[in-house]
């Protein structure tokens, strides 16, 4: 097979898409390998260990940018190169409103901090799909992101198997230390629980059962990550098998039982399932590919039919019964309804990108006990938080996306832009190997840098540094095998269409998993998936290739270097300030003694920095809030301040509610008008909160109005009753016992 010729403009230019892939590839492999959060879970006490900072926010916009330099120079080659082609698939015109609707949506969330980082996190794996559309051209490269997949699953894998292995039964025994500092005593005392909390029993659960989260914020999404590697896996193996390549079951042999065995401990039911969905998929390929390929229109219009059909299906039955078959579909069920209820309340709009936790407690059913941060449901949640605008956008450009992706064609045997790899390193491509290693060594760096706290101990720094290293080990080891032909260390680049299969049938079954779980909320499974499904359009979408004009190229590389710019001067900067000067003054609120007399200067400088922070990035209320917790006991009236400033950014958080009446009645004559108007308020946006019925009725106790204490407390009874009769939520017997006195007045 031959290379068809190129100009010397082309061959000269080369490199800068070359460049592009690779950037990609480094930042979706260094992504998947940390957990991202919007704010840090772990309340900062007087006296408390500081525990290693991981990826914030800044971080997370960092890389979304970083997504972006691809796309640069995909345009810039563009404009450099006349015979270089730009792929407009029209799956991305949806997808670019949909962006651009979640970030509008800023305008009228009330937590307009989740809305903006949600909606950078969206334009990331928008600007990854694209770029994986432009550079995915030939077998190559569909090969090499097949190999990253399969590399991504290997980490994740061996994440999971050293947690369980070695770090679970060192963190039980600390757990159960009364010495350590991790021990289950001090979690209590850091987050004000008791043992017979819910949250807490909650907790313990997870940590004594061994549940494994990998990098991710849910079990489920860690499983469903594993779940499309083992897919990507199997396709991989058929083409093995195609090409009469055996090695490849010693691959198998390796990871399958180690994906059997993490799996079992995400507790994941819907990650054990989908992998085996997977493979029938393919084999019915194997048995009917070529007549199914004669009938993909139908059979996709048949597919949607079908879906249609089962989604309305599902409601009708949870309508009529009022569940669903399954107690865990139960579940989301009710957040199902809970969503239906905030569309309803604002149907053109939503509630803003990022904030459907906000707003769900106001709207749940009496049966619904979790406060779920999503719906559950990728599609229920594009209409609760983006209203029906926004889901209609999520609709089409799913429905574009599958379409285009399913279409019967393959990469063309030859490359468009870059010439055929030989036993030789040619111009625009370094051998397997290399980019193997290469990128291997790029995604270590970029994790690193991007999700350790350097400022911990050189032992700590160390043991990171060798889980990096050993992740890239193999990362690169998969990478390699994947690209090479099996014989000789060059690019395989015959048809790989079993890998191209696999790819797509991967992606297919991570949107299956978004149907019942929130993997694509959280930024890494989101890039990948944009990643996979990008590589698979680049793939099959050769008609697609278009030739932009010149000024048309320049005038997307200005808006794009120019909104590039802008978000890194406007957002990241102020952004990554903020978290500095918050976790500067996390350090002396922690240097305080918390049973000693209040020291004023530090308490102070603890505040500021929370002032100082929140000056910086005025849309996260949660700098007001740490505020008022620093200095509470100094100063309520600073704290009363800094409490009313963050009910004012975003009135929709129930514990700043609360805290303010605590605020007022820890002084020596609280004002009850103030009391009850932070307590009604919250009662008012978690009216369901037995909780908050008790505090409120112990409020106005202590305030001397016992008519009314029992009046809540006799709400509180009243709202436990409602409970299902096995909900873990329900009210111990003897606490039960004690507000029925309270109730009575005794």
């Amino acid at each position: 097979m031959s290379s068809r010729p190129q100009s010397p403009i082309a061959e000269r230019f080369a490199w800068l898409t070359q460049c592009a892939l690779f950037i990609l590839l480094a930042t979706v492999c260094a992504r998947c390998g940390l957990a991202e959060s919007l704010r840090d879970p772990t309340p900062v006490l007087a006296g408390q260990l500081a525990p290693p900072r991981g990826p914030g926010p800044a971080a997370g916009i960092a890389l979304d940018l970083l997504l972006w330099c691809p796309v640069l120079l995909i345009l810039l080659r563009r404009l450099l190169d006349r015979e270089y082609r730009v792929r407009l698939p029209w799956c991305l015109l949806p997808l670019a409103l949909l962006c651009g609707w979640a970030l509008v949506s800023t305008a009228w969330a009330a937590d307009k901090f989740a809305a903006l980082i949600n909606a950078f996190h969206l334009i990331g794996a928008a600007g990854a799909l694209f770029a994986a559309v432009q550079l995915v051209r030939d077998w190559r490269q569909v090969r090499l992101v097949a190999g990253v997949a399969l590399g991504v699953m290997l980490m994740l894998l061996a994440n999971g198997v050293n947690k369980r292995l070695a770090d679970m039964p060192e963190t039980i025994h600390e757990w159960n230390d009364p010495a350590s500092p991790n021990s289950r005593w001090h979690y209590m005392q850091e987050h004000e629980l008791q043992e017979t909390d819910f949250q807490f029993q909650q907790i313990e659960k997870k940590i004594t059962g061994g549940e494994l989260t990998g990098f991710s914020a849910s079990a489920n999404t860690y499983g469903a990550m594993i779940a499309v590697g083992l897919v990507v896996m199997f396709g991989i193996m058929a083409q093995g098998q195609s090409d009469e390549r055996k090695w490849w079951w010693v691959v198998a042999l390796v990871a399958l039982p180690a994906a059997v065995f993490v799996l079992r401990y995400t507790h994941s039911r819907q990650a054990a399932l989908t992998p085996m969905l997977g493979l029938s998929a393919l084999l019915l390929l194997r048995w009917k590919g070529a007549w199914l390929a004669t009938r993909s229109t139908t059979l996709y219009w048949l597919g949607v039919g079908v879906f249609a059909l089962g989604a309305a299906a599902l409601v009708g039955h949870a309508m009529h019964y009022g569940s669903l078959p399954d107690r865990s579909l139960t579940f989301r069920w009710y957040y199902w309804v809970g969503a239906a209820r905030m569309i309803a309340e604002r149907p053109c709009t939503g509630v803003g990108w990022g904030n459907f936790g906000e707003y769900y407690p106001s709207v749940r059913i009496a049966q619904a006990t979790e406060e779920v941060q999503d719906p559950h449901n990728v599609v229920v949640r594009a209409f609760a938080e983006l209203g029906i605008i926004g889901g209609l956008l999520l609709v089409a450009w799913l429905m574009r996306l599958f379409w285009e992706m399913t279409r019967p064609t393959s990469p063309a045997p030859v490359p468009y832009d870059e010439p055929r790899q030989d036993a030789r390193a040619t111009q625009g491509y370094a051998t397997p190997l290399s980019w193997a290693i290469g990128l291997a060594i790029a995604a270590a760096v970029l994790n690193l840098l991007a999700g350790h706290d350097f400022s911990q101990d050189s032992a700590w720094l160390t043991l990171q540094v060798i889980y990096s290293l050993g992740s890239a080990a193999l990362l690169a080891s998969a990478i390699f095998m994947a690209t090479t032909s099996g014989q000789s260390a060059i690019w395989d680049d015959a048809s790989g269409e079993w890998v191209l299969r696999g790819l797509v049938t991967a992606t297919g079954i991570f949107f299956v998993h978004n149907l019942i779980d929130f993997a694509w909320s959280e930024p890494a499974p989101l890039c990948f998936f944009a990643l996979l499904a990008g590589a698979v359009l680049g793939a099959r979408q050769r008609a697609m290739a278009q030739a932009m004009p010149k000024w048309s190229a320049a005038t997307a590389l200005g808006v794009s270097a120019a909104a590039l710019m802008a978000s890194f001067v406007l957002a990241w900067c102020p952004i990554y300030i903020a978290e500095e000067r918050a976790a500067l003054a996390d350090g002396r609120m922690r240097a305080t003694s918390p049973n000693g007399p209040v020291n004023q200067f530090t308490i102070g400088a603890a505040a500021d920095g929370y002032a100082a922070a929140f000056e910086m990035m005025p849309l996260n209320a949660d700098y007001l809030f740490r505020e008022a917790r620093a200095v509470c006991r100094a100063d309520r009236a600073k704290a009363a301040q800094a409490c009313d400033q963050a009910i004012r950014v975003n009135p929709r958080q129930t514990k700043y509610q609360v805290f303010r009446a605590d605020i007022e009645l820890a002084g020596d004559k609280p004002d009850a008008a103030v009391v009850t108007r932070a307590m009604e308020s919250a009662i008012a946006l978690d009216p369901r909160q037995v909780f908050l019925h008790i505090h409120f009725g112990d409020a106005l106790a202590r305030l001397g109005d016992k008519a009314a204490a029992q009046r809540e407390y006799a709400r509180a009874l009243a709202l436990d009753d409602e409970l299902p009769e096995m909900e873990p939520k329900r009210l111990p017997a003897l606490r039960r016992l004690e507000l029925e006195k309270k109730a009575r007045g005794e």
